[in-house]
């Protein structure tokens, strides 16, 4: 079990960790009840509040308690060889830390040539023996993103510091949580695919409050075509503005 760390999230490592529920509820109308172990359970309410008896659960991908390693942006460089085999040094972007790696063959055939060799990659490629981080989650929490995120949970996941006597409309503030919504929707705005049997079925996205985050960065074509079908790349696509998220907590452990 593995979380892949953004270059904020390295930095203030083992900060807040926000990551998207595998699953949304269908309509804005249900609301988040309770977490168990490692499943949320939402109700639906009418567009009054009332209640309604229909519940949903959603499974998570992790719970109090799990250990989960932690991969970083690196990159490898370096080649070498010694009686223990071939190996390169890794680096990590984070800190610019050198750490010597023994190849598997096959990672190693892979490498070798590649004309990205020396370039920095994304954290899901980092070979497992290369993981120097290792978290013990201690607390979790399912909130809804725009709505229920106090200011020193979006300075934890920033890693930025908290001011506790300045209230949400003071200068400092307002430019944290304007950081903190670019910093999402960076991540999540943007149409991401689905896939089913390794083919991509449709995509999904994840804007802070609408779709017009993203679309604010697009160039015209690319707006007038998707407002007009809604579709991205020739798929379906579903967008969950202001969706749930996993706040994750814990602490550094040793392996």
């Amino acid at each position: 079990m593995n979380i892949n760390l953004t270059p904020i999230e390295t930095r203030a490592f083992p900060s807040t960790l926000l990551r998207i529920l595998p699953e949304q509820p269908p309509d804005s109308q249900f609301f988040f009840k309770k977490l168990i172990k490692d499943w949320a359970y939402f109700g639906h309410a009418d567009s009054d509040g009332n209640e309604y008896t229909t519940d949903i659960n959603i499974k998570l991908p992790y719970s109090v308690g799990d250990v989960v390693c932690c991969k970083e942006t690196w990159r490898p460089c370096g080649l070498d060889s010694d009686k223990h085999g071939i190996y390169c040094y890794i680096k990590y972007k984070a800190d610019g830390m050198l750490i010597k790696y023994y190849f598997r063959q096959k990672l190693m055939r892979k490498l070798w040539g590649s004309k990205y060799f020396n370039l920095w990659r994304s954290s899901i490629t980092m070979p497992r023996e290369a993981i120097r981080r290792w978290l013990k989650i201690e607390n979790m929490k399912v909130k809804r993103i725009q709505y229920n995120l106090s200011m020193e949970e979006i300075c934890a996941i920033l890693g930025t510091q908290y001011h506790p006597l300045l209230n949400e409309y003071t200068e400092t503030n307002i430019a944290t949580k304007c950081e903190f919504i670019n910093h999402f929707n960076s991540l999540y705005a943007k149409p991401r695919p689905v896939r089913k049997a390794g083919k991509i079925v449709s995509y999904v996205a994840y804007p802070y409050s609408s779709f017009m985050d993203y679309l604010d960065t697009c160039s015209p074509t690319t707006i007038s075509h998707l407002l007009g079908l809604w579709n991205w790349k020739g798929k379906p696509l579903t967008i969950h503005a202001n969706p749930y998220i996993m706040l994750i907590g814990g602490k550094e452990i040793k392996p």
